[in-house]
Order: structure tokens, then C-alpha cells, then sequence
């Protein structure tokens, strides 16, 4: 009497058990899947980095130059190539290092983005 109890409540315990493996089982390969691709992503940022750094070290600031220079309404493209952010990379650069990086930005960064390139009037042709 007590042996088929005893089989029963073993039996509902192996069935936990097996569930439980099945979920964790789940919840690893997921866990694997998303350090995968995290993993992946992260390459691509360091190349993104060493890209930029190699453009940027081509690059030097001078700030009393950049003051100097002086261009009409008109010359927007010479602007494009004078100015420099403080690391030392061009307006122009810096355009095409966003239109590289697009993929990785959200949907609202992307319009943003999209928005400053139309109110500053740069076509694809500028960014060649």
C-alpha cells in the first residue's frame, strides 16, 4: 500500500525535475544565443572605435586656424572640410562616420540624424 504512494510521489518528483532541466535547458541556449550575438556586436564596435581613432589621428586641432577661416554663405562644402570637432575630425568625416554607425542606432536616432543632415543641406554627394 505505502510502495505505490511511494512510486507515485517519485514519479510526480522525477516529472518536476525533467521540467525544470527542460526550462534551464531553454533559458542556457537562449542565454548562449544572446552572448553570441552580444560577442559579435562587440567586435564590431571595436572595429567601429579603431576606424574612427584611425580617422581621427589623421587629423589635427588647431583652434586658431579654425578661427581665422571665414566663408561665405555659399562655400558650404570648403566649411565641410575646415571645421573640426576638438578630436580633430572634419564635418564631412563626421557625417560619414554617422551614416557607417546608422545601422546601430535606434529609429529615433536615425531620424535625428537624417533631420541634421537635411537642415545643414548635405547630400550624399557632400559626404563622397
Amino acid at each position: 500500500m505505502l510502495e505505490p504512494k511511494l512510486m507515485e510521489v517519485f514519479e510526480k518528483y522525477c516529472n518536476d525535475l525533467e521540467e525544470q532541466n527542460k526550462e534551464l535547458t531553454e533559458e542556457v541556449i537562449a542565454l548562449r544565443e544572446r552572448n553570441d550575438y552580444l560577442e559579435r556586436r562587440n567586435e564590431y564596435l571595436e572595429g567601429a572605435l579603431e576606424e574612427i581613432q584611425d580617422i581621427a589621428s589623421e587629423y589635427e586641432y588647431d583652434e586658431e586656424e579654425d578661427d581665422e577661416e571665414e566663408y561665405e554663405d555659399g562655400d558650404d562644402k570648403a566649411y565641410m572640410d575646415s571645421y573640426t570637432n576638438p578630436l580633430g575630425i572634419s564635418m564631412r568625416d563626421m557625417f560619414k562616420i554617422g551614416e557607417a554607425a546608422k545601422d546601430m542606432m535606434s529609429p529615433a536616432e536615425q531620424a535625428m540624424f537624417d533631420m541634421m543632415k537635411k537642415s545643414l543641406g548635405i547630400t550624399e554627394e557632400d559626404l563622397k
